[in-house]
């Protein structure tokens, strides 16, 4: 079965009831999602370097879904912005440029707006013969299905990534500083349970969540890199002997 052949069977399918006895049809789309993951494998990651981040399932509690995400990031960091391929069966096939809705940390929920804006302002002016954008600038949609596979994607992917790029410099790199000057102040829990059994983190992790509560932040992918550990836990102290923090430990 060829990728285009998976793509028409993954349409298909849809609007019937999933069967999880019926091994053909599980086959047949395990197959394209395999397939699909090398295809997208094989022009973000080997030919641009991009970093897989998750691909997308043919099912979902039992139901068949209606797109398969594959998407990809330009490095390893704590947000979740990503470039990705998209086989839906209602938009067709398309790349593009956005975040993880789902999974959005603080600082995104606060400014979704403006980096969705500022996406759009900046895939606007990416055209390419073989795709559409006219419906939504931050999504190329392929517009000759059959040949999706033959069809150059380096131009469009090259110019994500410089998009990528620029957001993480102009609306991430300063978000701390942004979120201070603009008098906004990210909604904190504080009543929060962190567990597990012993070795998983746990007093590791409340250090980390204490000093960003206090310093109204997010700490940063670098802060959190294992060679700076020493740094936070002095922060830690800091605060505790200033009475910010008081760690008590309960045992059972």
């Amino acid at each position: 079965m060829t990728l285009y052949e998976g793509y028409e069977f993954y349409k298909n399918v849809q609007g019937t009831k999933y069967d999880k006895n019926d091994l053909v049809v599980k086959e047949k789309l395990q197959e394209f999602r395999n397939n699909l993951g090398k295809f997208t494998d094989e022009i973000f990651q080997n030919k641009h370097f991009l970093v897989p981040f998750e691909k997308g399932m043919w099912q979902n509690s039992g139901n068949f879904t209606k797109y398969m995400w594959n998407r990809y990031k330009l490095e390893k960091n704590n947000t979740n912005l990503v470039i990705y391929f998209n086989a839906s069966i209602e938009e067709g096939l398309f790349v593009g440029i956005g975040l993880i809705d789902d999974k959005l940390n603080d600082f995104e929920k606060l400014n979704l707006t403006n980096i969705y804006n500022f996406l759009e302002n900046e895939c606007k002016n990416i055209n390419h013969k073989d795709f559409d954008s006219s419906f939504n600038t931050r999504k190329f949609i392929v517009k000759d299905t059959n040949n999706f596979e033959k069809i150059d994607y380096d131009y469009i992917i090259r110019e994500l990534k410089k998009v990528y790029l620029k957001t993480i410099e102009k609306i991430y790199k300063d978000s701390n500083e942004n979120i201070k000057k603009q008098g906004i102040y990210m909604k904190q829990p504080l009543n929060q349970i962190l567990f597990g059994p012993p070795g998983t983190g746990k007093t590791f992790n409340t250090i980390n969540k204490a000093i960003e509560i206090i310093e109204n932040r997010i700490l940063s992918s670098d802060e959190l890199k294992p060679k700076n550990r020493t740094v936070l836990k002095d922060k830690f102290e800091e605060y505790k002997k200033a009475g910010q923090i008081e760690f008590v430990t309960f045992h059972q």
